[in-house]
């Protein structure tokens, strides 16, 4: 374990700890020092009193460890502007060190004392004979739900197919939304994901067959895995686990072998599923060559890491999840992060297809594998974006905003982008330019 990072922040460090792009806008206009009649930071501990419209300032705190935040203030973004501003304000050296002010203090011993109590509870390796065994019988009771809420989809999937994909066409959505509300319940959350997901698609989405036709024979195929998972190898097995949802603790998997390299910061994303939002910071070894993904969850951005950042590298052991071609690992041993000092080298299009190609024949379910990638930036015949070379183009899928900046960039003769490569294209998240990153 290391000590917290409490060097200042940079600007572009604080953005990433906002909900959202307002929120970082609003947070950068609040960073102004008249505006704050108390700021201190003392350890870890950051505080500061905001004076707002009415005439008691709002009280803000921030845990840099975590980092964490609390703040009087009835907004329900998290962190919410005051929070941003503050982180601002300290990292452009606005806030010296003093003495915690008694709001502070407060809260910086509750939380200790929360995680005091965290502490003492009975490790997992140290359970008793009767806890073990209240375990297994939870696990055994969450596998039959699973096998019986798949079941009632396997059937439905077949009912649609029998009925025909456009005669169910109207209400193929309301449908699909509810058999993801059951998939909830029997406890297969990454099956509703993929339910919900597929709701979207409507008879007026282009190339709408092709998808849901996809998209049901990719829940069919992990459907029958799971009936037949005695017969499968155990790393498919576990593969099956991950794309259904089954919770693996990360104690569990830091308890496995660790792969020690130096990892460097290549992007990150963050995706929501109703009102949870994923994290995904993509990872990549120099000397192994390997990828890895550290993959949080949080509701609303609440508890969100944001100790490591594109443009960054970190020594550390990776731990692999279970499952076959599974990319996400839990890191250990890790040191403080320092900008990054070595250059990874791109492939062409022809070996990102490669790699996309290995990754699904590993696993069938995978939606995206990431790729640095050179190349040169083009419109392709549609009008849209793609990145190429002799061997051929990758369309690139995404936020409008970021393939603009994107081309922006593309002022030279080649473009190293880092991106998650999928069947849809290229989703490029960030740029290498002359050894920096540029998130996009």
């Amino acid at each position: 374990m290391t000590s917290p990072d409490t060097r200042r922040w940079d600007s572009e460090r604080v953005d990433a700890q906002a909900p959202d792009a307002q929120t970082a806008r609003a947070g950068l206009k609040l960073a102004v020092p008249d505006r704050w009649p108390g700021l201190g930071v003392s350890d870890a501990l950051l505080w500061g009193l905001c004076q707002g419209s009415g005439k008691k300032p709002y009280q803000v705190c921030v845990d840099l460890s975590g980092p964490a935040y609390k703040c009087s203030c009835p907004s329900r973004k998290f962190p919410c502007k005051h929070a941003v501003a503050l982180l601002h304000l300290w990292g452009q050296g606005e806030v010296g060190q003093a003495e915690p002010a008694d709001f502070a203090e407060e809260w910086r011993r509750r939380r200790a004392d929360r995680a005091a109590k965290a502490a003492a509870r009975t490790p997992r390796g140290e359970r008793s004979a009767e806890q073990r065994a209240d375990a297994e019988a939870r696990a055994a009771r969450r596998e039959q739900r699973i096998t019986d809420g798949l079941a009632d989809l396997d059937r439905w999937l077949g009912d649609q197919l029998h009925e025909g994909l456009a005669r169910a066409g109207g209400r193929r959505g309301d449908e699909l939304r509810d058999m993801a509300a059951r998939m909830v319940d029997a406890q297969a959350p990454g099956m509703a994901t993929r339910l919900t997901a597929l709701a979207d698609v409507s008879d007026a989405t282009p190339g709408w067959p092709a998808a849901v036709v996809e998209g049901f024979g990719m829940m069919r195929l992990l459907t029958r895995a799971w009936q037949r998972r005695a017969e499968l190898p155990e790393d498919v097995v576990d593969t099956v686990r991950s794309h259904l949802g089954v919770p693996v603790h990360a104690e569990d998997v830091l308890a496995g072998p660790g792969i020690e390299d130096t990892w460097a910061v290549l992007g990150m994303r963050d995706s929501r599923e109703g009102r949870v939002v994923a994290r995904s910071v993509w990872l990549l070894g120099r000397r192994t060559g390997r990828w890895a993904l550290q993959l949080s969850f949080a509701a609303n951005h609440v508890g969100l890491p944001a100790d490591l950042l594109p443009g960054q590298q970190v020594d550390a052991s990776a731990h692999p999840y279970p499952g076959r071609g599974q990319l996400r690992c839990a890191l250990s041993a890790q040191r403080e992060p320092q900008p990054l000092s070595w250059q990874p080298q791109p492939v062409g299009t022809a070996a990102a297809r490669t790699a996309w190609r290995d990754a699904v024949a590993l696993d069938p379910w995978a939606e995206n594998h990431p790729v640095l990638v050179a190349g040169h930036l083009a419109v392709d015949d549609s009008g849209g974006y793609a990145l190429g070379d002799d061997d051929g183009a990758l369309p690139l899928i995404g936020g409008l905003a970021g393939l603009r900046r994107l081309a922006l960039t593309a002022g030279r003769d080649e473009l190293v982008a880092f991106g998650e490569l999928s069947t849809e294209g290229l989703r490029a998240l960030s740029v290498l330019d002359g050894g920096r990153v540029r998130s996009l």
